[in-house]
């Protein structure tokens, strides 16, 4: 068995069979362009990896990994970094009641 044929499954809708070196290389580039909070977090889950926003939890300051149904294509890179740029103020406008 050669090793070019153990290729890790992507979640999402995304097919890497042939281009998983470009989304990885998507993600490595982009994931510094989330604004401060917020990251990109590529999650393995078995033998799938998953595409998750992350960011700090106001009530109780933990950093937890939430979905944001992106793909795990360099497009949903990119989808996420605008999601990412969506989601960053909201943590700083919640209000403790």
């Amino acid at each position: 068995m050669s090793s070019a044929t153990k290729l890790p499954t992507v979640g999402g809708k995304g097919n890497y069979d042939e281009s998983y070196s470009r989304f990885l290389k998507a993600y490595q580039d982009f994931k510094g362009e989330c604004p401060k909070g917020v990251t990109l977090k590529l999650q393995k889950s078995g033998t799938r990896y998953n595409l998750l926003l992350q960011f700090k939890q106001p009530p109780t300051g933990k950093r937890l990994p939430k979905t944001a149904n992106l793909e795990c294509t360099p497009q949903g890179v990119i989808d996420g970094v605008k999601k990412a740029k969506l989601v960053a103020p909201s943590p700083g406008n919640y209000q403790q009641r």
